[in-house]
């Protein structure tokens, strides 16, 4: 088991006029998808903003779960009457979170 795994997920909100740039780094989970699903919905941060990016590069570890959530969110709050754009940007390899804990430990 890994002893450095910690699962917690930060998430840096960076707005300007139009867009709205969600960078999450960390261990991706449910719980993660949770606060950012909160954030989406909060209207305060939303209503100004044409784009919304979700930037999942820099998120070490990925429970698809997480990312199916995600998706399913996005999904259902899509609407064509709306001209709120919504990306998502995802790592290349992602990694669970089972996976990290039982990854191998530093080289000696």
């Amino acid at each position: 088991m890994n002893l450095n795994h910690i699962p917690r997920c930060d998430i840096v909100i960076e707005q300007s006029t139009a867009s709205l740039h969600l960078v999450v780094s960390g261990c991706f989970t449910i719980e993660g998808c949770g606060q950012l699903t909160d954030i989406l919905q909060s209207n305060l941060l939303v209503q100004t903003a044409s784009e919304v990016l979700i930037d999942l590069r820099e998120v070490e570890h990925l429970e698809p779960v997480a990312l199916a959530a995600l998706e399913l969110h996005l999904l259902q709050h899509d609407s064509s009457e709306s001209s709120l754009r919504v990306g998502v940007e995802t790592p290349d390899f992602p990694m669970s979170c089972e996976e990290a804990a039982s990854g191998p430990l530093s080289e000696v």
